[in-house]
């Protein structure tokens, strides 16, 4: 069991939070996440270069050959950046007023050009940067040559104009600071908000109450880009009590699951083989996902759609 990453005392722990990017004057190691927006929830990255060199990649363009030129192809019709240019990828936002920031660093220089290819983009010089807007509340900033913040371009404008740390929740920064940085793969989330929403979702009989959703704090995801894709998720609970419940619900609808057959025999692997812990009011849980569970699912998916009748032709009016 491991408290939000800590893999010393996890073997391999791997579960999705965050690296810090080291981007000059904004992003170093051991000062604060000054790009990140004022109220942000989630914090995340994903080691992109690394993702598309290791084993799990290389499995899925075996499979789907077309991936690799799929990744080769423009992010956006206006723009030249290209998924397989990306090293690491960074974004923290709220999930409710969906003001985020994404940082991209590349492995190569880029130029504002190469980021917009439109022609009319506005720039707005802030502090030492320059955001360009090439569409009304659409921005970026090149960071320096390689590191490229896009983003609505009134998040932008106020983390530049804020020349201060981010006003983040207390619960998020401890849990950010206590990740580890070596996985692909990193999420750490503020549950507060999530859980509201999904509280309203509960179906009638549903073994959580919204009670018992409001006392999950904090999670941290981390995945490794192996074969196996090994997965970890930590959650904090108000206390000890809360995450013994948890654990006890999740075992019990995994169970019901698998030995109901309400689940494909590659899920049912996973959820059976799955690992739950608590240790004081920490919640984890590990699980081996698979490349072939996923690239199998993903068959499937496209074997269902090509074997639906097509719509039927619209009427003739």
């Amino acid at each position: 069991m491991f408290h939000f990453m800590s893999r010393s005392s996890v073997a391999s722990a791997v579960v999705f939070a965050a690296a810090l990017i080291r981007v000059p004057l904004l992003f170093a190691a051991d000062e604060p996440l000054e790009l990140v927006p004022d109220g942000a929830d989630v914090v995340a990255v994903v080691q992109v270069g690394a993702i598309f060199a290791s084993p799990a990649f290389e499995k899925a363009t075996a499979e789907f050959p077309d991936l690799k030129k799929d990744v080769a192809k423009p992010l956006g019709e206006h723009t030249k950046l290209k998924f397989n240019q990306i090293e690491k990828m960074f974004v923290a936002g709220n999930t409710e007023s969906m003001d985020f920031v994404l940082v991209m660093t590349m492995k190569k220089p880029v130029k504002a050009s190469d980021v917009a290819t439109d022609d009319d983009v506005a720039v707005e010089e802030i502090g030492d940067y320059e955001l360009f807007v090439p569409k009304e509340d659409k921005g970026f900033v090149l960071i320096d040559e390689n590191v490229v913040a896009i983003g609505p371009a009134k998040s932008l404008r106020a983390v530049l104009k804020r020349d201060a740390e981010a006003e983040l929740d207390e619960d998020l920064e401890a849990a950010w600071n206590e990740v580890e940085e070596d996985s692909d793969l990193y999420v750490v989330a503020k549950l507060d908000g999530l859980m509201k929403k999904a509280a309203g979702g509960l179906p009638p009989g549903f073994p959580l109450q919204a009670e018992q959703l409001a006392k999950l704090h904090t999670a941290a995801l981390l995945v490794d880009a192996e074969t196996k894709l090994p997965a970890w998720l930590d959650v904090e609970c108000e206390d000890a009590a809360t995450a013994q419940q948890m654990k006890q619900v999740i075992d019990a609808i995994s169970k019901a699951m698998v030995d109901q057959g309400q689940v494909p025999p590659a899920v049912a692997k996973i959820l059976s083989t799955m690992k739950t812990s608590v240790e004081e009011n920490y919640l984890s849980l590990e699980a081996e996902l698979g490349i072939d569970m996923i690239l199998g699912l993903v068959k499937q998916q496209q074997a269902a759609a090509d074997a639906a009748p097509a719509p039927a032709p619209a009427p003739v009016p």
